[in-house]
């Protein structure tokens, strides 16, 4: 029934909006990781999301059994609002570096 779509139609957004997600924050931490740790960040970034699919679930099961059925909600706002205010700290990646001449002057 209705139920039945209304899940179908929850899925496909969130497997859309993890398809954008996931590729933007490997963006993300390739360019602000030093260029020798590259690899390593990138496997801690995803170490930490995949512990956050494993532990989300429990973690939200844990709080609407003991404290209602909204602090799931709740408790997944109040980590957005954190994540959006780290965000702001981030370095400006679109800023430039000036433009040098990478070929040597020549003499006339």
């Amino acid at each position: 029934g209705a139920n039945r779509t209304l899940g179908y139609v929850a899925r496909a957004v969130l497997a859309m909006g993890f398809g954008i997600n996931n590729p933007c924050n490997q963006r993300l931490l390739s360019k602000l990781a030093p260029q020798d740790h590259v690899g390593g960040v990138l496997g801690v970034g995803q170490s930490v999301s995949t512990l956050g699919r494993i532990l989300g679930p429990i973690i939200g099961c844990y709080l609407f059994e003991h404290t209602g059925y909204m602090s799931p909600y709740f408790a997944a706002g109040a980590c957005m609002l954190v994540a959006m205010v780290l965000s702001f700290m981030l370095p400006n990646l679109g800023a430039k570096a000036p433009e040098t001449n990478a070929e040597a002057p020549t003499a006339a």
